[in-house]
């Protein structure tokens, strides 16, 4: 804090001393400053500390050379107001400051081995050039906020430092591997943990960052909070459907709308929800032809009033021509079994519940359409898609293939409103029970609370939790308020489990924190980053997320509902 307040000062009155700070900082080995005009960034500069060198020293250099790329950027006068208007823009200026722990050297063999070392978003990395008979040459360093800032990944950036520092041929010679690296060109590998301290506002205080993030507490996620969480994605998402979306994208971020919007007594917000969802399907509408299967099949979801949404304001031809050109696309008059069979990935899961939704769409061309006998068709084959797929692989089709059963068994409730059960409901818990099994806990995080909550899916290429956690979730947040799903006496382990998971999905939607490094924070706020220590906002991050706190919420207000007296009851 003493560090930052002395840069801080400094570039409020544009000038640095020519003599070394006073601030005393111990055991920093580097400095990393940014300096940003209206989120676009101006200046950096950065300073390593020689052995012995004071770092109070590099504190001023990288200050320094911050401020004179960003004078060099600024709309100056060349007249006698120049001095007011470089004043003015120092007071307008946002400063980041990152002062690096000590450097260690760190010798991967292989550019895997690397990766896994070195911990995204919190591990800088150097490399200098170490003669056996010749002085050390100069460290070259790349500090995590600039890597996030661009989306590099530590290991990547460590290729591109030693490309650099070995010169001509240095590009090629980069793509070795790093112990054959080290030996032919007597390079030394180093990495070194930082302190980030920024200014997300012009005129704000300072926040220290986690991963460039505010670190979110797990006592925060309380039922306002939720409430806030789908406000603030909603939101992103009415402004993200305004533009030109891919179709895919586009349709389930209708979906995720229409959801929020929920029922009749709806908010301001919620109603605002509703259109836009209205607006963006009939976009989809206009090109019914462009879809891809799995687009078609999310925005006839989406306009689905069975799908416990309000029935769509959109023109009446609508559902006919689009259920007519998903059985053409999507579904190809094959029998539902051969269908979900064939179909890749998830898609199937879009498959099962489309057919769940409307089991006319088994229906093949030219026949009557008898809706005992094509439901029993989908039911069928929907068992089997189940029995097919290996219990570790049921997360792959989630949400989708839940919601699917519950509609099915909507479906098969007895005429006494009794609600039928659930053929799946061991393999629907079993996929719960591996879920949290490889959920992160508080105690597992260690030096990376922020992970706290994710989900670490084992067949992926990458052992760390990105926004992908998200698609088991929005499934488990719905099971928590069907007992058939979850028993009373579990509701309450269940639901701090959920909670837990859901901190994550907080810990990765921008708020405010993130004005150090966005151009634009008023159109970023709400949005989902794809990972801790990536800044992009996938618009599918942000649609199933906002599908999970809706379903968070409704269970948890259903919960909330006292039980009803049995008939007998006084």
């Amino acid at each position: 804090m003493a560090a930052y307040r002395e840069v801080d000062s400094w570039v409020r009155a544009w000038r640095v001393p020519e003599s070394d700070p006073a601030v005393a900082v111990p055991g920093c080995a580097g400095v990393h400053v940014q300096l940003r005009l209206d989120g676009v960034l101006i200046g950096r500069g950065q300073s390593m500390s020689a052995e012995g060198a004071s770092c109070a020293a590099a504190l001023a250099r990288a200050a320094r050379e911050a401020m004179e790329l960003a004078q060099s950027r600024m709309l100056l006068p060349n007249d006698a107001t120049r001095d007011a208007a470089l004043a003015g823009y120092a007071q307008r200026v946002t400063v980041s400051l990152e002062l690096a722990g000590p450097i260690v050297v760190f010798e991967p063999r292989t550019w895997e081995e690397a990766e896994i070392m070195l911990a995204p978003g919190l591990d800088g990395v150097a490399v200098r050039i170490v003669p056996e008979r010749a002085a050390p040459g100069p460290i070259e360093a790349a500090f995590p906020s600039l890597m996030m800032a661009s989306g590099a990944l530590p290991h990547r950036t460590l290729g591109g430092l030693c490309a650099k520092v070995i010169g001509e041929g240095g590009a090629a010679a980069a793509l070795e591997p790093p112990a054959v690296i080290r030996t032919r060109h007597a390079l030394r590998m180093y990495r070194f943990r930082t302190t980030h301290l920024a200014q997300c506002e012009p005129g704000g205080a300072p926040m220290f960052l986690h991963r460039g993030a505010r670190l979110i507490e797990q006592s925060e996620i309380t039922a306002a909070e939720l409430h806030r969480m789908a406000e603030s994605m909603a939101a992103h998402l009415r402004r993200a459907v305004e533009g030109d979306l891919p179709h895919e994208s586009a349709a389930l971020a209708a979906l995720a709308l229409r959801r929020h919007a929920g029922g009749s007594a709806a908010s301001d917000q919620q109603r605002a929800s509703a259109r836009a969802a209205e607006a963006a399907i009939s976009k989809l509408a206009a090109k019914a032809t462009e879809l891809s299967e799995a687009a078609a099949l999310l925005a006839l979801i989406a306009e689905s009033h069975e799908f416990g949404l309000p029935a769509p304001e959109l023109p009446g031809p609508w559902l006919d021509r689009h259920a007519r050109l998903s059985a053409r696309l999507a579904l190809g008059n094959q029998p539902p079994g051969d269908l979900l069979g064939r179909a890749p990935g998830p898609v199937r899961g879009l498959y099962a519940l489309t057919l769940a939704l409307y089991p006319m769409l088994a229906t093949p061309t030219g026949s009557t359409y008898d809706q005992s006998r094509e439901s029993a068709r989908v039911d069928s084959s929907i068992r089997a898609l189940l029995a097919a797929t290996p219990q570790g692989e049921l997360v792959a089709h989630m949400p989708w293939l839940g919601w699917a059963e519950l509609e099915l068994a909507r479906r098969r409730q007895t005429a006494d409103g009794k609600p039928a059960d659930i053929p799946s409901a061991i393999a629907l818990r079993e996929m719960r029970r591996q879920v949290w099994e490889h959920a992160i806990s508080a105690a597992d995080a260690d030096d990376a609370p922020d992970f706290a909550g994710g989900i670490v899916f084992t067949r992926g290429r990458s052992p760390l939790p990105t926004w992908q956690s998200v698609r088991p979730l929005v499934f488990i947040a719905a099971m928590l308020r069907d007992p058939r799903l979850t028993d009373p006496p579990e509701r309450m382990s269940e639901l701090v489990k959920l909670l837990e998971a859901v901190r994550f999905i907080r810990q990765l939607q921008a708020d405010d924190s993130i004005g150090w490094m966005s151009p634009d924070p008023a159109a970023a706020v709400g949005g989902v980053r794809a990972a801790p220590w990536d800044f992009t906002l996938p618009p599918d991050a942000t649609s199933l997320s906002l599908l999970l706190v809706t379903e968070a919420i409704r269970s948890i207000d259903a919960l909330s509902k006292p039980a009803e007296p049995a008939p007998n009851a006084r």
